[in-house]
């Protein structure tokens, strides 16, 4: 059984990915007045969300940063409500803390918003470490991150599992050692995916916390999110 848990942060630890995409797909319509489906922007994303920049540019035919700067200046007006923690997570990230254990992220989005967000849904008490764009260690899947946050925190590699969404995640994870759990948020092809563990939602790990059996490289039991998303308790936002 596992103590600690290093999270990755968007489509893993929170749903952000509705709202960026919406948020694309809306600019390009705006911006451009062409249409790009939220569905093959959202499938952009599970390269890496600049690899989605990337590829929007080349279809409106203009510069990366172009895209990029209608982003960024548009994206601190989306609701923080719609972008919110996955079923499961903020269960996840107590029994962890009330354990004893830590709870960590390595993500390669910004803190600004990431922290915002977890003050937003009570939850940014709950973890121990964040590592972030803003440290500018090299990307994921080199393990220099994850070795930071090992060697930072005292974890002991036998008792750490890796969640993330994304094969670049789980690849990270691996190359320092560590244990992982593949979260096909994204409906990938879960055979290019070679993890330790998957499934399509966070039960998994919560069976794996409980110290339930749980077979290798099986999908548990689907949920639909609009129907089962119980979001942490909200406290005033605090910047």
């Amino acid at each position: 059984m596992f103590k600690n848990i290093i999270w990755d942060f968007d489509g893993t630890l929170f749903d952000t990915y509705s709202a960026q995409t919406s948020l694309l797909s809306k600019i390009v319509l705006d911006e451009y007045n062409l249409t790009i489906t939220k569905e093959t922007i959202r499938a952009f994303t599970t390269n890496s969300f600049d690899f989605a920049l990337k590829e929007i540019a080349n279809i409106v035919n203009v510069e990366f940063e172009e895209i990029k700067n209608h982003f960024i200046s548009s994206y601190p007006l989306v609701s923080l409500d719609d972008e919110f923690p996955y079923t499961y997570a903020y269960e996840l990230c107590s029994m962890v803390r009330n354990s004893g254990g830590k709870n960590m992220i390595n993500t390669h989005r910004g803190k600004e918003r990431l922290f915002l967000l977890l003050r937003y849904y009570n939850m940014f008490e709950l973890f121990s470490d964040i590592i972030t764009a803003d440290d500018d260690f090299p990307r994921k899947p080199d393990p220099t991150s994850f070795n930071t946050l090992i060697d930072r925190n005292g974890l002991n590699v036998g008792e750490t599992l890796v969640i993330g969404d994304r094969e670049l995640d789980i690849l990270g994870g691996q190359n320092a050692g560590l244990q992982t759990y593949f979260f096909n948020s994204n409906n990938l092809d879960i055979e290019k995916v070679k993890s330790d563990f998957m499934g399509d939602n966070l039960e998994g790990v919560v069976q794996l916390k409980r110290g339930c059996s749980l077979t290798p490289r099986t999908t548990p039991k689907s949920y639909l999110w609009g129907y089962e998303l119980r979001p942490s308790p909200k406290l005033p936002l605090t910047v």
